[in-house]
Parts: structure tokens; sequence; C-alpha cells
């Protein structure tokens, strides 16, 4: 039997899953899933519904739906849930840091924003560094970029301590 080719579009799974470590839980989740195919106690789509998160569980009813997945085809099924677990693997991720933990409301904000300019669904690794002031540091891709305010902030800093030595 020939295995059929799924169609994702750069920006799939971009409503759903904004950080890296939501990707990771995601796979795990579809490892499960995967694994029901040999449980006869529960379907894949019972487990799928079980493990899943209802938005993402939707969602991904959604793109089987568009894919023409069959979701009573055990086949079909793997086959499909087996490409999105390598398309989701594929997602780039960009780290940010930033000196506090971001809302999922921001999450969603960033993400859009940066998923429209780099034109694909993109993944934060988040990291939390309390040294930065305002702002944030995206690198990506082998390319870095400092939009806080800490040289800024520094700088200043050293002008205003030179200053004040000199009228010593």
């Amino acid at each position: 039997m020939t295995e059929t080719t799924y169609i994702f579009s750069p920006f799939d799974f971009g409503e759903v899953l904004h950080t890296k470590e939501e990707a990771v839980e995601f796979i795990a989740m579809v490892d499960k899933i995967l694994d029901s195919f040999f449980n006869a106690k529960e379907t894949p789509n019972e487990k799928m519904k079980k493990l899943l998160p209802y938005q993402i569980y939707d969602y991904l009813q959604q793109q089987a739906a568009k894919q023409r997945i069959a979701l009573d085809d055990k086949e079909m099924f793997k086959n499909y849930l087996n490409q999105v677990k390598i398309f989701v693997q594929h997602i780039p991720v960009v780290t940010i840091e930033i000196p506090f933990l971001p809302t999922s409301n921001m999450l969603t904000n960033i993400s859009n924003y940066l998923s429209i300019y780099l034109k694909r669904t993109i993944l934060f690794d988040i990291v939390i560094n309390k040294n930065l002031i305002a702002g944030a540091k995206l690198s990506y891709n082998g390319k870095y970029k400092d939009f806080s305010y800490r040289k800024k902030f520094d700088l200043e800093l050293k002008k205003e301590a030179e200053a004040i030595i000199k009228t010593l």
C-alpha cells in the first residue's frame, strides 16, 4: 500500500502551538495516540480526544477533515499522525529572552507577528533573563538581535557616572 503524503501550510499549527515545550508535549501525546493503534480498548480517535487539550483536538479534527482523513481508517490515520509529528518537529524555533514569564495572550500576539514576518509558523524557546531592562533578545537561525534597553541604560549610567566623577 502506498502512503499518501499530506500537504501542510507553513502556517499550520501556529494557532495551537506557541512554544518548543508545547511542541514537545504535543509530540509525546501523538506518540501515545500512535501506541493506541495496538490497544484494542480504545480507538486512536478516542485516545486523541482523551489526551489532547480540546483546542488542539479540535484543530487536528479540522485539519484531518481538510486532508480528507478517515479517522476510522487506522492506516490512513496513523500515516497522517506520523506526518503531523514530523511537520511539528521541523517547525523553526526562535529563542526569546525576556525578563518575565509571558502570558498566553502575549505569546500568541508575538507569535502571530513573527509568523507573518518570517512567513511561517514558529515556536518559542523562552529564556527568562531578569537582567534585561524592557524589551527582548531574539535569536533565530544563527542571527541574534537585542531589542532590550539594557545597553542604552548601561551607556546612560556610564555617562552619568563619568559626569559625577568629573565634578569630584
